[in-house]
């Protein structure tokens, strides 16, 4: 049986300490209050970049169970609550603990943080299958 893995390591940079320790409070509220049929911040972990001075949070998937769709949902729920602005964006990768069609790829999502949408999201999947096609596969 293969086992299947998601993972990511990436920072977003909120500015300054005070906004960094409020996502994490934040991140730590909505853990504590989660319904566990529809959870939003389980399939990751966020801890400051460097734990006194930081103002970057390190977001990373969990042992290689990671989920980057709720990464995407918590970064656009803080940039809805925060101040956050610019686009910040991630790259994550799919793993297959043995050679299984469809078993590896990965993607990358960019977000307008002002904004809190996604500007482009994609698979290597999307891109190899568009290109084959003559097209460009990027949204």
């Amino acid at each position: 049986m293969s086992n299947f893995y998601t993972e990511f390591s990436c920072q977003l940079d909120l500015g300054t300490r005070q906004k960094a320790h409020a996502a994490l409070a934040f991140f730590d509220h909505l853990r504590a209050h989660d319904s566990i049929t529809t959870p939003i911040v389980y399939g990751f972990e966020m801890s400051l970049l460097e734990e006194s001075e930081s103002s970057t949070l390190w977001i990373r998937d969990v042992g290689g169970y990671g989920d980057a769709e709720e990464v995407v949902d918590f970064v656009l729920r803080l940039a809805s609550e925060t101040a956050l602005a610019g686009l910040w964006g991630f790259e994550y990768s799919y793993t297959c603990s043995t050679p299984e069609p469809g078993g590896f790829g990965g993607g990358a999502v960019v977000i307008d943080l002002n904004a809190a949408t996604i500007v482009s999201k994609t698979t290597t999947d999307e891109v190899l299958k568009a290109t084959l096609r003559g097209g460009c596969g990027a949204d």
